[in-house]
């Protein structure tokens, strides 16, 4: 299944994480550029 989170705070962050590890298609969008980064570093 192909997901969207919009906003990967502190409570995005742990859904999307939730959601990639039962096997589904994540994609993160947040207007913060910080978060993206610190989400990249962590895949």
């Amino acid at each position: 299944m192909k997901i969207l989170v919009y906003g990967i705070g502190a409570m995005g962050s742990i859904y999307a994480s939730l959601l990639s590890r039962s096997s589904n298609e994540v994609f993160v969008v947040d207007p913060w550029k910080e978060h993206i980064s610190e989400i990249k570093k962590m895949v």
